[in-house]
């Protein structure tokens, strides 16, 4: 028997006990829709609309896909290549595959048994009925598919964070926003626009949108604190910065109504679960302090440009609180929340690029980004000052969303590589190891992963796009 076995048998338990607390009746609330018959037009027209939308993002490599994906696509290539575990010979020792691979664990075994090719289409099918589910969810809690729409389109204001940035600094910002998008434009931290996530990072955004969703559902009273509790065990594994919001607001909401938490049968049970998906948060985070990681706050300048920052990235919050009186009364918790947590991401930094500040964002965004759209297409505000005002917001916001859309025309698509990881870093100038990605096997306790019989891959020097490739971040 395998060493970790009884690890996986714990894993496995609380898999399923987290799978009863979500597929349990909990409805507190006013009947939703999660009462309603499915609308499936509108479902299935909204996957088609996100298999359409993620293609146009650099899906299957029809057209220019983000520089991002040189990396995922060596994931998905390491991981179709021997599933899991992976171990790396480097000439500076052996390293395990280490990283949120939620996304990718049922498209590598298809491409384990069919080839990356079918990998990559079935990555593409997961990630548009997923996208397509959280859009329906989305509209249903709000007012239609445009609801969903004008989400899609939500970003902070880049354009005007570019303005006043570019007459506060003589930094060249033309060359990186051009390689990166618009929202790259602040040196320190990023929040990114809806379509960037999903073009650039659907593994964090993904799980992102799901959680802000249900807190949203929590808000409504139409599920409970133990529902996001057991999703955010599973959300880990996809991305472990996203989940941090939803955390936050379970923590917060059990403890302002802490007498009822205490007699919850749903939060004792998950407090049961909670503790068999210790293995994943311990293989988050084996070898994790060697990622960069400090406070954010004691940079140069940081205060000029976090006030930056705040106007631009902002902009939206502050027309959301300004027509508050639009807001649907259930929303104005988890706006206020939202807007606090991001007000207070920039204060620290982890990970490559501020890694934390991207990712654990999205909730939070997805969250403003819907409170927006509800104050736009709300029925008083039509016709009325706060649309105009809506209007004139989402208009100076979009230049985000249509450069993402636009990126194509300009670059030219690439094939699909089967690099390893290693292979793609070296192949893009990079130096040191991805802390990010992998871990020593010296650092995997055998009670975690038994690699006693995992395949390993020497890198060699390779040409891995048909384009050349592109230089590591400067940032």
């Amino acid at each position: 028997m395998p060493k970790s076995a009884p690890t996986a048998t714990i894993l496995i338990a609380g898999c399923l006990g987290a799978l009863a607390l979500v597929l349990q009746p909990c409805l507190s609330g006013d009947a939703s829709f999660l009462d309603e018959p499915t609308d499936f037009r509108l479902l299935a027209g909204l996957i088609g609309f996100s298999a359409f939308l993620l293609v146009a993002g650099g899906a299957l490599h029809l057209v220019y896909a983000p520089s991002d994906w040189r990396t995922r696509d060596a994931v998905l290539a390491d991981v179709s290549r021997n599933w899991l575990p992976f171990v790396y010979d480097d000439q500076s020792g052996q390293y395990v595959l280490r990283a949120p691979l939620g996304m990718y664990m049922a498209p590598g075994l298809v491409g384990h048994a069919f080839g990356l090719a079918a990998g990559h289409v079935a990555l593409w099918l997961q990630n548009s009925a997923m996208l397509g589910a959280i859009l329906y969810v989305f509209a249903r809690l709000g007012r239609g598919w445009r609801h969903a729409a004008l989400m899609l389109a939500f970003s902070g204001c880049a354009a005007l964070g570019v303005l006043i940035y570019w007459l506060l600094s003589d930094r060249t910002l033309l060359d990186h926003m051009v390689r990166y998008g618009m929202d790259s434009w602040n040196p320190y931290f990023q929040y990114s626009g809806s379509l960037v996530q999903f073009f650039w990072v659907p593994n964090h955004a993904l799980p992102g949108w799901w959680l802000a969703a249900l807190m949203i559902l929590q808000a409504r009273r139409q599920v409970d604190l133990a529902t996001i509790g057991a999703t955010i065990g599973a959300a880990m594994f996809w991305s472990p910065l996203a989940i941090l919001p939803a955390v936050a607001w379970v923590a917060l909401q059990a403890l302002l109504s802490l007498r009822d938490s205490l007699t919850s049968r749903r939060l004792w049970a998950l407090a049961l679960a909670a503790p068999c998906f210790a293995p994943v948060a311990a293989y988050m985070v084996v070898g994790a302090g060697a990622i960069e990681h400090g406070v954010a706050a004691t940079k140069p300048m940081f205060a000029v440009i976090y006030l930056v920052f705040v106007i631009a990235a902002l902009a939206p919050a502050a027309y959301v609180l300004a027509y508050h009186e639009q807001l649907r009364p259930e929303l104005r918790r988890p706006l206020v929340f939202s807007v606090v947590v991001l007000l207070l991401l920039p204060m620290f930094s982890f990970g490559p690029s501020n890694d934390l500040v991207m990712r654990g964002s999205i909730p939070a965004l997805a969250i403003l980004a819907f409170c927006f759209a509800d104050v736009v297409l709300a029925p008083q505000s039509r016709a009325g000052r706060a649309f105009r005002a809506g209007v004139a917001i989402a208009i100076l916001c979009l230049p985000s969303a249509l450069y993402e859309l636009a990126r194509p025309t300009f670059r030219a698509s690439y094939d699909i590589s089967d690099c390893s990881l290693f292979e793609a870093n070296a192949a893009m100038g990079m130096t040191g190891i991805s802390a990010n990605y992998v871990a020593p096997r010296s650092e995997i306790p055998n009670w975690l992963m038994d690699l006693s019989a995992a395949p390993s891959r020497a890198s060699q020097a390779r040409a891995c796009w048909s384009d050349g490739g592109e230089p590591p971040a400067d940032r």
